[in-house]
């Protein structure tokens, strides 16, 4: 997506690619021995395959709008140094947020107490979080971008109003909106919690218990996701749901509907994916 936008100078359409790009990232992909995870051959398909550029058009656009810029400086490049310059970016990210999270951890702990570098130092250290974050995602922008808002959040709370705060808030909570759908829920809960607790601070002793009885009862709704099937993915949205009632159904009163054209996969890890490759499994 920020490749297109920085050669291109505009957002590609649904099903829209560069086949010149998508032969050079082929390449890259065997250069790199991305084939030996997975069950494909980029000799044996006409066709270049719907992953090897995930379909983006849909996401915010924000995150990729700004790494098409870095992308502009580097064009006619091989797709390793841009590759590189992307991941500097959301090093430049990551770097940013460890510094959110020291101020942060000052507001929760004070200015030298030891859990306050404990704690960056953990996220600074924490391999899973330390991959995310250095990757080429829109994850790490909306990563930061919830920490400063958590960060103006906090200060709001502990400080009273202000106006540097207020905008700060109100920014990254935008920013956020724009860059990746995961934080709208946390933000918009967030904003309602914050303005709550700002007018009612000095007169009701009871509403931060109100409240959290309230998250308590209202948590699973949020949390879990009912009627569809468990775990898997789509290749695609489906208007019909996956776990689908049939009276013939062999086990129970559920069958799992794969749509037409569709199909569904489960991640499942290489040192286990390996062995099975052409054997007959059954699907649970």
């Amino acid at each position: 997506m920020a490749w297109f936008i920085a050669n291109h100078d505009r957002r590609p359409e649904w099903g829209e690619y560069d086949d010149a790009m998508q032969v050079e990232l082929i390449e890259s992909f065997a250069d790199h021995h991305l084939f030996d995870y997975i069950n494909y051959s980029p000799d044996s398909d006409e066709e270049i395959p719907g992953w090897v550029l995930a379909p983006q058009v849909l996401d915010p656009q924000l995150y990729y709008a700004l790494a098409s810029l870095p992308l502009r400086l580097f064009k006619n490049t091989s797709l390793d140094l841009q590759n590189r310059a992307l991941r500097l970016l959301s090093l430049g990210f990551f770097l940013i947020f460890l510094w959110i999270s020291w101020e942060l951890g000052g507001e929760f702990f004070g200015a030298e107490h030891p859990l306050r570098t404990i704690t960056t130092a953990f996220l600074a250290l924490l391999p899973g979080f330390v991959n995310e974050m250095t990757a080429i995602s829109n994850e790490p922008p909306v990563t930061l971008l919830f920490a400063i808002f958590l960060l103006a959040g906090v200060r709001l709370l502990r400080h009273g109003f202000s106006w540097q705060n207020f905008l700060l808030l109100v920014t990254s909570a935008i920013a956020g909106y724009y860059t990746k759908n995961t934080v709208w829920i946390s933000v918009g809960v967030l904003t309602v919690l914050i303005f709550l607790f700002l007018s009612f601070r000095r007169r009701l002793s009871w509403l931060p218990w109100a409240l959290i009885l309230s998250m308590v009862v209202l948590l699973p709704l949020l949390v879990f996701q009912w009627g569809d099937a468990r775990y898997w993915s789509r290749n695609e949205p489906a208007e019909t749901q996956t776990r689908q009632f049939n009276e013939n159904a062999p086990f129970g009163d559920y069958v799992l509907l794969v749509p037409y054209h569709g199909a569904l996969w489960q991640r499942i890890p290489v040192e286990l994916l390996k062995p099975l490759r052409a054997k007959t499994l059954t699907l649970g």
